[in-house]
């Protein structure tokens, strides 16, 4: 009886020692542990899977279905959240406009989005068409019309799922690669940050993501500057791109998702009693190895039935492969003999395919300027002409964005010099030198004459005629003269080296991002940044990175409580036993 009375006397005392110090760890009036998961993607141009450089396909919507409706089976309370670009840029795009990817994220259950440049791409009132058949919460914190925000939904949204209200914000960059650069304007990243989230505090939001079309390196700094920002989703960095996985201040996750949504990012965000947060992105491939959904794939099959109706008329070939540098010159070739000017101009990041030698259709064209811009003539200077070429080529000296391809017109290159100072030599195809202050003719695209790229010296030059037609057609009247068309003639030194972008490797499996080297990062500013992750590569489920310093939760010092008890409780019964066979505890008398 002595030895029962003794683990009896232990056992209360253990209880009473637990219940106390879990009435401490629990303050009164805490909620419980929550969590709730955000389903994350960006970058929807096609319907049908891409093919990147790797040979392996990525995204497309029958895919994106299934990885959706897995996500939510695991968290029904699941928010599913559009980061942006989902109009143009594409040859979809350039037939359909956005209008069925709205429609899909409408059946897809997309909860709210965030704005990319590419929604703008065929003009603000067809954005706006595209909003009025949105369904979801479609936001922007840093883009105004007339100091107004660019959405009537606003400028941030709260939804509330399984008892956690989380917050969104949006911010888009690049608003100057669009033709809506002059009529939307785009607010500084941190300070409309701020607000938003100020906004969405004041409004009880207990979780904040930020749905961004801007470079991973400003978001980040956009959360260092921002501490109530949780999360943020970030611009894939490339076409064909590894995912990145970053971190800000405070351990809080910066994801760049893999173009053409060739990912899912899930952000589990988990509030502790005392409502910490900690959010844990997981990557959900988009690939090959995922069984499409029957439905959505009868949808992308009548889709691509009807662009192959549309699209497969003949209208020329080309004698050889054509880049896309070579056919930016044969492009600006086309508006030069279409609007009989002296010269052509066309940006190096609007040309968006390459092209194989053999049969050309309205489908090859289309791939190659999917973006509609309508096509101008103007008069110049041969100064401005100068400045242009300079401001051209300091957008982009690798060759993209505003890098300009020019017809009739020629000059001589140095990258090596500095900005302004890097062009000089113009001259006609005939050799002969540009006067600065003649006169000249110039046929480019809307988009370049209102100061894309930050391409500005022809802002303030006068019409010759507005929008005789769209550079496609312009390109397609080209090659259906022409028959076959062939490299033409470049200016010499002015063509960069890429530098090759690695490709991903595909996988089934979900990951999260592998730890840091340094679990506990030095206080500064910048926090550790996680190597680059592609869509199926990454380390085992589980929070990969614990925010150190946060407090232990009450749950988890009842657990540490219980078992210290259980080996207090052991011990003693040990003791006990012990002392039992050493008869130093006796029969009752």
């Amino acid at each position: 009886m002595a030895l029962v009375r003794g683990i009896r006397l232990v056992l209360a005392a253990v209880i009473a020692f637990v219940v106390a110090l879990a009435a401490l760890a629990v303050p009164a009036g805490a909620a419980p542990a929550r969590s709730i998961d955000v389903l994350g993607f960006q970058d929807a141009h096609e319907f049908e899977p891409q093919t990147w450089k790797d040979g392996h396909e990525y995204g497309g919507i029958a895919r994106l279905a299934t990885v959706l409706a897995a996500a939510r089976a695991e968290d029904p309370h699941a928010i599913t959240a559009f980061g942006g670009d989902q109009v143009g840029g594409t040859l979809f795009g350039a037939v359909y406009r956005g209008e069925p990817f709205v429609k899909a994220f409408n059946e897809l259950g997309v909860d709210v989005a965030g704005f990319g440049q590419h929604d703008f791409d065929f003009g603000l009132e067809h954005t706006r068409h595209l909003m009025g058949l949105a369904q979801f919460t479609w936001i922007s914190s840093n883009l105004t019309v007339d100091s107004q925000p660019v959405s009537p939904d606003g400028r941030t949204a709260i939804i509330e799922r399984g008892g956690v209200k989380v917050g969104f914000l949006s911010l888009s960059g690049d608003m100057d690669t669009t033709i809506v650069g002059d009529e939307v304007d785009q607010g500084d990243f941190v300070a409309s940050a701020r607000s938003a989230a100020a906004e969405l505090q004041a409004g009880g939001a207990e979780v904040i993501i930020a749905l961004t079309q801007i470079a991973n390196d400003e978001a980040r700094d956009v959360l260092n500057a921002v501490p109530a920002i949780d999360a943020a989703m970030t611009e894939e960095a490339s076409g064909s791109s590894p995912v990145r996985i970053e971190y800000a201040s405070g351990e809080r996750p910066v994801v760049s998702p893999a173009a053409d949504y060739g990912t899912v990012v899930r952000f589990r965000a988990s509030l502790d009693e005392a409502g910490a947060v900690s959010v844990v992105p997981t990557i959900l491939p988009v690939s090959e190895n995922v069984a499409a959904d029957p439905a959505w794939s009868e949808v992308q099959v009548r889709y691509a039935a009807e662009m192959d109706a549309k699209l497969s008329e003949e209208v020329g070939a080309a004698a050889q492969d054509l880049s896309r540098p070579e056919l930016g010159r044969i492009v600006a070739q086309a508006y030069c003999e279409y609007a009989g000017t002296d010269f052509g101009w066309q940006n190096g990041g609007g040309i968006r395919a390459e092209l194989p030698a053999g049969r050309l259709t309205k489908r090859s064209v289309l791939s190659v300027l999917p973006f509609g811009n309508g096509l101008i003539s103007i008069t110049t200077t041969g100064a401005h002409m100068k400045d242009a070429l300079e401001q051209a080529i300091e957008s982009d000296p690798n060759g993209n964005r505003g890098f300009p391809r020019t017809a009739g017109l020629f000059y001589d290159v140095d990258l090596d010099k500095p900005a302004g100072e890097r062009v000089s030599n113009l001259r006609d195809e005939a050799g002969r030198p540009l006067d600065p202050a003649a006169s000249y003719t110039l046929a480019l695209t809307q988009y370049v004459k209102r100061g894309g790229d930050g391409v500005v010296a022809f802002k303030d030059d006068a019409l010759i005629k507005d929008q005789a037609t769209i550079d496609a057609d312009a390109f397609a009247d080209y090659i259906t003269r022409h028959g076959t068309i062939d490299v033409l003639p470049e200016t010499p030194g002015s063509e960069p080296t890429p530098t090759p972008t690695p490709s991903p490797t595909p996988t089934g499996e979900p990951t999260t991002p592998a730890p840091s080297a340094s679990p506990t990062p030095a206080p500064s500013s910048a926090a550790p940044t996680a190597a680059p992750t592609s869509p199926g590569e990454g380390a085992p489920s589980g929070d990969p990175r614990p925010a150190p310093g946060l407090p232990v939760t009450g749950g988890q010092l009842l657990g540490l409580l219980g078992v210290a008890a259980l080996l207090i409780l052991g011990g003693a019964a040990a003791i006990i036993l012990v002392r039992r066979r050493s008869g130093s505890i006796g029969h009752d008398n």
